[in-house]
């Protein structure tokens, strides 16, 4: 049984979700948060297999409260649920250690999908978000600007943040 925790901090949102859960044989709603304290404090009372998190909580980011979340419950699945699929935000939650993210405009099928596929240990991104970074992936990247120093420009600049003058740069 997947035991799914939902934080999001509209209840109309969490009723809906916990109602498409509840129609799974394999899923259950153990608990629901409206605000980081409130997510924190389910973790420390609740078990469960899945954590559902919106990433635009009040108080403090979703981003800043998966840190949170594996600081208190380490091997905790989170899915990010979110209305953004901007790859910043996608990017930001996966380095902090969500295991998945899926868009709210995506159908339920593809939510309870992402839910099971985290709860198994392995990684999901709903196809929007996954072709929104793969079209990033085609744009140009541009060398750091200092590749285009010249030697002795380069030579330079070590020099300024060395902490060595001007003037005594000019000397050498």
């Amino acid at each position: 049984m997947i035991d799914v925790l939902i934080a999001d901090d509209h209840a109309i949102f969490r009723e809906g979700i916990g109602q498409i859960i509840a129609l799974q044989p394999d899923m259950r709603v153990c608990g629901e948060a409206a605000n980081g304290e409130d997510l924190l404090r389910q973790l420390r009372r609740l078990v469960s297999t899945v954590l559902v998190l919106d990433i635009s909580m009040p108080g403090q980011s979703g981003v800043s409260l998966i840190g949170q979340v594996k600081s208190l419950a380490p091997c905790l699945p989170i899915l990010i649920l979110s209305m953004h699929e901007q790859r910043q935000y996608v990017i930001q939650a996966i380095r902090s250690g969500a295991g998945g993210y899926v868009t709210k405009a995506s159908p339920s099928a593809e939510v309870l999908k992402g839910i099971r596929t985290v709860a198994s240990g392995k990684m999901f991104i709903n196809g929007a978000v996954a072709e929104q970074l793969a079209l990033n992936l085609r744009e140009p990247i541009e060398p750091p600007p200092h590749t285009a120093l010249t030697g002795r420009e380069l030579q330079v600049f070590q020099m300024l943040v060395e902490g060595i003058r001007v003037s005594e740069i000019a000397r050498i």
